[in-house]
């Protein structure tokens, strides 16, 4: 695993109790925290662009795969199961 991917996950590991919600579920990462993470978790390593990049694009597949979740949740609801 490359060096950036390695980082990137740690970092997604530490901000995954920084979840902002409202009253239906997630609805998106926290990113006032994520240099007091990262710091904390990394001191050497700065959050760059591509960091950056790499943890939206985890978020956004997180939000996804909740949106697929409720969304079935909704439909087996409304069909009574």
């Amino acid at each position: 695993m490359l060096t950036i991917n390695k980082e990137a996950k740690r970092l997604w590991d530490g901000m995954s109790t920084q979840w902002r919600t409202d009253g239906f579920g997630l609805v998106g990462l926290d990113y006032s925290v994520m240099r007091d993470v990262a710091s904390m978790l990394m001191p050497e390593v700065e959050i760059t662009p591509r960091r950056f990049a790499k943890i939206q694009g985890l978020e956004r597949a997180a939000l996804q795969r909740q949106r697929k979740r409720l969304e079935k949740k909704s439909t087996e609801s409304a069909a009574g199961t």
